[in-house]
């Protein structure tokens, strides 16, 4: 029977009975809990909101990461420079929640999505710079301040260095929250209460409502009440995220007493605060009580029984509600979805909860696994980047250490002449031919081999199950292939351009390193180059 039914029966029951005094005799019993529940609803609901910061921060991390290995591979000169302010616009404009990214040079020269900046400006000068510079690894770094449109938001930074780890600059991106406060301004805990969030230094960052008196007074209750641990102070709202000692903060005010909770989340140093009036949690069960007071005597001793049996019943759903609503904010659902079973049958409202949790958690593994999936491939051509190929590289290398009978070999292209080709044709051009020759060896190759682009106009090609020879054999029918694409000059439409490939190959031997592999097939290209180009070497 779900719980509508058992509503009516007991309905049907107080026809007969003062019901109001089982409003009662529920209050005193399950008080507390009703409390307590209530209070792991909205520290639920806080869960969720983290998670969209959290999904917003490996999304950012995903982008900065993109956008380092196209900062890394891109051309100093005056065209490459206007590519790459291309690139860095495309990726912000595809995102949403990313109000700018941005690459400062170690020579100051700036290259960004926004457009509005001063000629003057110089990236060394600037906070989200000189705070990277300051972090003491490479990982990411945050800083919020206001922007040039007056809105306030985070910056997250990540120092560059290229393959000699000679630092090159800082990349970052600007995050507009704009979306999540308009949520959070719809999204209230109580009648009045509302949720702010500040950063590292105490500046609200997003705000649902005019907080900055809630700001003061928790501030003013931390001097107050732990003198000894803020004795700096500075009574910084940092320490409170920080302190595990400190899971809630009720503070008296005129209106009522308000009880403040918070959600730190650590990968954007921010700290998510929000309350409710404390009389807002039992407000239901004083009305009850109130007017129930009225019956009480006249129907204790008839109704004992009754509501003995009642409250138990009750007891026994706030169990499962509990139950649910811990096992959903730790994660742990999938792993006590049997156990859950069996209490939730297919009729209960319960149920409903549970399908909506599963359909929510498979939206967000899907959209984790897509933009994993994005970081390693190339945006132009659409074969997977140097990420990519690092990653099936280690995996082959593994498996020839587990299967005797496993071999696989390697072949590296590079375009013959194509910077002429870009030169004389101009960059679209050259960009059409790298999008055309990829498609051909993606057509003749087998579907479980893998193409990456290695470099600007270079491409590596990993054959599974293949050695030396026979990947030279495949490495000369591409080559033939690409000479037959006859291209189109975009000068003069009669004009037919040829373009020639030349490559290396190399196999893998044992206790070879995979940049090994790699510079043993570069210096197979290098022959190929150096006498006469268009050819393949093993």
């Amino acid at each position: 029977m779900n719980i509508k039914k058992k509503v009516i029966k007991i309905s049907i029951i107080s026809a007969l009975i003062p019901i109001l005094f089982l409003g009662v005799y529920g209050y005193f019993l399950v008080k507390n809990k009703i409390d307590e529940s209530e209070m792991e609803k909205i520290e639920l609901m806080f869960h969720s909101q983290k998670s969209e910061f959290n999904l917003i921060f490996n999304k950012s991390k995903a982008l900065l990461d993109l956008a380092e290995i196209i900062v890394n591979s891109h051309d100093e000169s005056s065209d490459h420079d206007k590519n790459l302010n291309l690139m860095l616009n495309n990726i912000a404009a595809d995102n949403v929640e990313v109000k700018n990214i941005f690459w400062g040079s170690d020579k100051g020269e700036i290259h960004t999505s926004n457009l509005n900046l001063p000629i003057d400006y110089d990236p060394r000068s600037r906070p989200w710079y000189i705070n990277s510079l300051k972090s003491k690894n490479n990982n990411l770094s945050t800083i919020t301040y206001e922007f040039m449109d007056g809105k306030r938001g985070t910056t997250i930074t990540k120092k560059v260095y290229n393959k000699d780890g000679i630092f090159k600059g800082v990349i970052g991106l600007d995050l507009n929250f704009c979306g999540l406060e308009k949520k959070l301004k719809e999204f209230a805990l109580g009648k009045k209460v509302t949720i702010f969030i500040v950063d590292k230094f105490d500046s609200i960052v997003i705000d649902s409502a005019k907080n900055n008196g809630n700001l003061l007074l928790i501030r003013e209750y931390m001097k107050n009440n732990f003198p000894v641990k803020f004795s700096k102070e500075n009574y910084s709202l940092r320490d409170i995220a920080l302190s595990t000692d400190i899971s809630r903060i009720k503070i008296d005010t005129p209106k009522g007493a308000t009880i403040f909770i918070k959600e730190y989340i650590p990968e954007l140093e921010l700290l998510m605060i929000g309350g409710i009036y404390e009389h807002e949690l039992t407000e239901t069960a004083h009305k009850i009580i109130i007017s129930s007071l009225l019956f009480t005597l006249l129907g204790f001793s008839i109704t004992w029984i009754i509501v003995n049996k009642f409250i138990k019943k009750l007891d026994s759903h706030i169990k499962i509600i509990n139950t649910l609503i811990r096992e959903i904010s730790l994660g742990n659902y999938k792993n006590d979805e049997k156990k859950l079973l069996e209490f939730i049958s297919e009729d209960s409202e319960l149920n409903t909860i549970r399908k909506e949790i599963e359909a929510l958690q498979i939206s967000i593994e899907k959209r984790e696994i897509n933009l994993k999936n994005s970081a390693l491939i190339d945006c132009l051509t659409g074969v997977y980047n140097r990420k990519g190929l690092e990653l099936f590289l280690t995996k082959a290398k593994e498996k020839w250490y587990l299967f005797d009978d496993y071999s696989f070999s390697i072949i590296i292209f590079d375009i013959d002449n194509f910077k002429k080709i870009n030169d004389t044709y101009g960059h679209i051009f050259g960009d059409k031919v790298l999008k055309s020759i990829c498609k051909k060896f993606i057509e003749n190759i087998d579907e479980n081999d893998h193409i990456s682009r290695y470099g600007g106009e270079e491409f590596i090609i990993l054959l599974h199950n293949m050695n030396r020879k026979e990947g030279f054999k495949v490495a000369n029918k591409l080559k033939k292939l690409v000479e037959k694409i006859d291209f189109i000059s975009p000068i003069d439409t009669k004009e037919i351009v040829k373009i020639t490939v030349s490559g290396g190959v190399a196999e893998y031997q044992k206790d070879l390193d995979i940049e090994e592999l790699i510079k043993k097939a570069d210096m197979m290209l290098y022959k190929a180059k150096n006498s006469g180009k268009n050819k393949v070497m093993c």
